[in-house]
């Protein structure tokens, strides 16, 4: 597989990591809003416990979730690495040079007769 069918790939693969990112902060805040409600009324240290665990991964799902690319951003990307790679090679300055000529046989003052 060429580096564009990996894009294709991961681009597809994205949308369920974005999902397990929120889902894991999502179940986090519901945790942690638990433990902290149970600490408070029972008087419990231990619960406190847990959320130096829970806030960070919140933290991290949460970040993750809103930092890992979009499919279209990931479509973007691919688009723009081929596009690039497309545009050094000798054909595409040949089509380059040809329109410019064309261009500026288009604009070229016309010679009153």
């Amino acid at each position: 597989m060429n580096s564009l069918s990996w894009l294709i790939y991961w681009a597809n693969v994205v949308e369920g990591i974005r999902g397990l990112f929120f889902t894991t902060a999502t179940l986090g805040v519901v945790v942690s809003i638990f433990a902290a409600t149970h600490g408070f009324i029972e008087g419990d240290r231990q619960s406190f416990r847990y959320l130096r665990i829970t806030v960070p991964c919140i933290v991290l799902s949460a970040l993750l979730s809103i930092f890992t690319p979009t499919k279209d951003t990931l479509y973007a990307i691919a688009a723009s690495e081929f596009g690039e790679e497309v545009l050094k090679t000798p054909e595409a300055n040949k089509a380059r040079a040809a329109l410019n000529a064309w261009l500026d046989e288009q604009i070229k003052p016309e010679k009153p007769e």
